[in-house]
């Protein structure tokens, strides 16, 4: 991954973030996207699952939040 890439999944986590709060339906591609280019980012892992939680998918939104333990479990 270049550093380019690294920097854009990194804004779009940070703009998923900020939607989170009022608008978690806009946070969800953000975050899917950032994956796409990422898939080990537990800051990611762990907005998608919040994103999802929001929004009513409580399995999706847990198996994102268990992804982000599993690769950071301390």
């Amino acid at each position: 991954m270049t550093r380019k890439q690294r920097d854009l999944s990194a804004l779009e986590e940070r703009l998923g973030y900020v939607h989170l709060r009022q608008n978690p339906e806009r946070a969800q591609p953000l975050f899917e996207s950032a994956l796409a280019r990422e898939p080990d980012s537990v800051s990611g892992h762990i907005g998608l699952g919040l994103s999802l939680l929001a929004i009513g998918d409580r399995d999706g939104g847990l198996r994102q939040l268990e992804r982000a333990v599993e690769l950071a479990p301390d």
